[in-house]
């Protein structure tokens, strides 16, 4: 991969999925970004509702005595008027792992903050009479990366060698 590489698409938000449960790992997959991205296993990622073109991503950078920080934020909003709006809530705040879906198929994991969690993501909630947004809040030693689920179809991560060979 080189940085001079062009980036041919500019995919939207279609989809939030949040994990309760999930254990997560390093991906294996040395052709896409190893450390990075992300596999889970024992996961449940289940879709969050919101308003249609309310969600949003954005990912910063700072230094610090450590080295670098990388703080991502996730922003949802649903109308105020929800008959179930406090279960709700408590649900999104019990998120241990925000999966982003992109118009492009790819998904974006945010919750591993470093090679294994260890702080669940911040949630904070903002309301009035109309709106309810709620914001999810990461910070990590690397850049977000990507998610390659293998749970979701499942297989386990690696399949032995005495799988492969012929009988």
């Amino acid at each position: 991969m080189l940085i001079s590489e062009r980036v041919y698409n500019s995919p939207h938000i279609c989809g939030i999925q949040l994990d309760v449960s999930a254990k997560e790992f390093a991906a294996g997959n040395l052709d896409t970004q190893p450390f990075y991205n992300t596999n889970i296993t024992e996961g449940n990622f289940n879709e969050v509702y919101y308003s249609i073109g309310s969600a949003r991503f954005s990912e910063t950078s700072s230094e610090s005595v450590s080295g670098i920080l990388y703080t991502q934020k996730v922003a949802i909003k649903f109308p105020s008027n929800d008959k179930y709006r406090s279960k709700r809530l408590e649900e999104l705040r019990s998120a241990k792992f925000l999966a982003i879906k992109f118009s492009n198929n790819n998904k974006l994991i945010l919750g591993r903050n470093d090679f294994f969690q260890n702080t669940k993501p911040k949630v904070t909630v903002n309301s009035n009479e109309k709106i309810t947004q709620v914001n999810f809040e990461t910070v990590s030693v690397f850049p977000s990366g990507f998610f390659e689920n293998t749970a979701a179809y499942g297989f386990v991560y690696e399949l032995p060698v005495s799988f492969l060979e012929p009988l």
